[in-house]
């Protein structure tokens, strides 16, 4: 029941969830570019090691949000802030859910377009 109440948050946390219907920014395709986040084994220090500090928290900073976009030159994810004049092709959120023991528990990209 506790992790069904977590996900409703994290829904409420972003609005509406949907993902871009082109094949070329699927984000599950995308997602493979991050292969260090894995659900049950990736810890929170090695995430900020990496990425840097969320942009946004919630639920008592369990929650972390990144603002990540797609470049179109060549389809990767890059994760925020893009460098100036580089065309992207889709914006996305990555957004991370955390235990209270600081191991990643659940990650997906959220559209934000």
């Amino acid at each position: 029941m506790r992790k069904r109440l977590q996900a409703a948050g994290l829904a409420v946390a972003l609005g509406c969830i949907t993902s871009m219907q082109a094949a070329d920014v699927a984000p599950q395709r995308l997602l493979s570019q991050l292969e260090f986040l894995r659900d049950g084994k990736t810890l929170r220090a090695e995430v900020e090691a990496r990425l840097g500090a969320p942009e946004t928290t919630y639920a008592d900073n369990r929650i972390a949000a990144y603002s990540a976009e797609v470049l179109a030159a060549d389809h990767r994810l890059f994760v925020c802030p893009c460098p100036a004049g580089i065309d992207i092709e889709a914006k996305f959120k990555l957004m991370l859910r955390f235990s209270t023991a600081g191991i990643l528990e659940q990650h997906e990209l959220v559209n934000r377009d």
